[in-house]
Formats: structure tokens, sequence, C-alpha cells
């Protein structure tokens, strides 16, 4: 199996779910993926090949201006079936020669082109170390700010199904402003869900179910963000859902009741930061709006109304492998 490098570019955001689709049913397999912001500098490193070429500094500027996802691509000669997935490098050519690629469907212009993709072996293992080798590097994407934590599961994302939730997302008005790959240990997963401990009967297979393989989280926004994403995740058990939410993602997308597709929890639980190997910060209760005061120990119980969970920056709790 080949390795390849995969970059969603900041002009293609909008369009992740469907092109992470098309990754999915094209047959790689996500072994890494994050989301980022480059400096200029980070853009003129990692484009230092086209130093001195006319379309240099317009390529860089364009690579640092926004958000862009990061990806580790596996499959049989991943290098050349990715640039075939994507299409020639400028759009206008791309939508001419190769319409059905997702250069042609949407990219803008040579520049502005959606997707990147490493030319050769030693440029992917060079891109692929220059994104996942340097812990602490690059800045979070994540903003924090009128925010909660959505996280795919590991069935859904074994299934290939995070493209589509992920679309119904954005095509219902949220904006996904950070993503992670990531997977737990069950001390990581019932530390996680320990305030639906007693709570829930399920909590055990629960816990089980987000340490069975990797899980995406992502950082939603959107006005009223909590209500707002929970309703279009519909009730937790898919079967249940399809008779009364039929339009929800669970009811439209899941099949098994023992397995909705992600936490979408009432608690607004924010990680610290999004880029790995990184700590995942224990949680603390605050009043939403107030100042988050630090305890020790994990949060327990059940908030007040309007209660989220926010992290302490004090305390380095977890440490989620990206292997």
């Amino acid at each position: 199996m080949e390795k390849t490098l995969a970059i969603v570019k900041p002009d293609a955001m909008l369009k992740i779910g469907k092109i992470l689709d098309a990754i999915a049913r094209d047959g790689f397999r996500v072994a890494r993926m994050r989301s980022l912001r480059l400096t200029r500098s980070d853009a003129q490193q990692f484009y230092a090949e086209h130093q001195g070429k006319p379309f240099y500094d317009q390529l860089t500027d364009f690579m640092s201006s926004g958000t862009i996802i990061a990806m580790e691509l596996v499959a049989d000669g991943a290098i050349q079936k990715w640039r075939k997935l994507i299409g020639p490098t400028n759009t206008f050519t791309a939508q001419q020669e190769a319409p059905s690629s997702l250069r042609a469907l949407y990219g803008t212009d040579g520049t502005r082109n959606a997707c990147h993709g490493s030319d050769s072996s030693a440029s992917a293992q060079r891109e692929i170390s220059f994104f996942f080798e340097q812990p602490g590097r690059f800045a979070s994407s994540a903003r924090l700010s009128n925010c909660s934590l959505c996280i795919i599961k590991p069935h859904a994302f074994n299934q290939n199904l995070f493209g589509q939730i992920i679309d119904a997302i954005i095509e219902d008005g949220f904006e996904i402003s950070a993503i992670q790959l990531f997977n737990m240990t069950r001390v990581n997963a019932e530390e996680f869900l320990e305030v639906y401990k007693s709570v829930l009967p399920e909590f055990n297979r629960m816990a089980e179910e987000l340490c069975n393989g990797p899980c995406l989280a992502m950082e939603v926004r959107a006005e009223n963000v909590v209500p707002a994403l929970r309703e279009l995740a519909g009730p937790h058990d898919p079967e249940l859902a399809r008779l009364l939410r039929p339009k929800t993602i669970r009811a439209q997308v899941l099949f098994h009741s023992h397995s909705s597709f992600t936490c979408c929890p009432s608690l607004v639980l924010i990680p610290r930061a999004f880029s790995l190997p990184s700590p995942f910060p224990r949680p603390v209760w605050c009043r939403q709006g107030h100042e988050c005061r630090p305890r020790d120990g994990p949060a327990r119980g059940r908030p007040a109304r309007g209660g989220v969970f926010l992290p302490n920056p004090a305390v380095k709790l977890y440490q989620f492998s990206t292997k």
C-alpha cells in the first residue's frame, strides 16, 4: 500500500463533505487528518520548490489565507490514484479534460483549485512529515466561540459515512472550523463520557464504541449551536429517529440502534487544541458566558441550566494516538 498527502485548500472548505465522500468512494483509507492554518512562512517552506516561479507569491498568499485540511491517504498506487481523482492543476483544463474531477467540480482557477496532491513518493514522504511529524508547529484552526464538539464515531467512520455526515452538517448552515482524526483508549473514553456513567445504562457500550477505531472530532459553529446541532442529529436511537424525525442524520444515514453516529452532547465540550499529538484537557463546569475556573479532578454530575463543558488549560489528561 502507498501513502500520499492530500490537502483541501481554503477555497474548498465548504465542500469538504463532498470531497471526503469522493475519497471514501474511490477506495482510499484516511490514515491521518487535521485542519490547520499555515502562516505565509509555512506556505513558503512547503512550496519552496516553486520559489521564483510567477505563481509562487500568489500561491503562498492563498494557502495562508484560511483553514486547510491535510490528510494522509493510503491505497494501492495512492499517489497517481489521488492525482487522477483531483484532475489537472488548472481548473479550466480540468473542466475540459476531466469534468468529474474534484478540481473541475470545486476549483476556481490554477491556484484556487480546491486540492493538492503529492507528485512522487519522495514528495509524499516529505509532505506527510511536514504536516504530521512536527507536533505543535501549526496554529489550530479552532475558534472556541459559538461552538460545539461533534464526534463521528468509529463505526460510522469505518463505514465511510463521514463525508455524507459532514456534508449534511454544512448543508444545514453550520461551519466546521476545526477537524481532527484521533484514537481513544478505553480509559480516555470512560473519562470523556464520565458525566453519563450513572445516567445511561448503555454507558459501557458507548465507551467501548469510542475506543473501537478512529474518531473524527469537529468544532462546529453557529448561533445556538448546541440545540441546533442536536436537532439535526436526531434521537440517539436511529430506529426511533426514523419514526419520529425521518429527516435527521441518524435517521437517514445510520442502520443500527446501538451505534448512533456522533456525540453531540447537550454540553459543549471543546478541546484546548486540535493539533495532535496534544493533550485532550479535562473538562470543568462553568456557567455559559461566565468565567471558567479550574477544578481538581474530573467534572461530575449534571450542569446547571445553561452550563457548558470548557477546558482546563492547566490539565494535560489525554494523549490520543494518530496512528
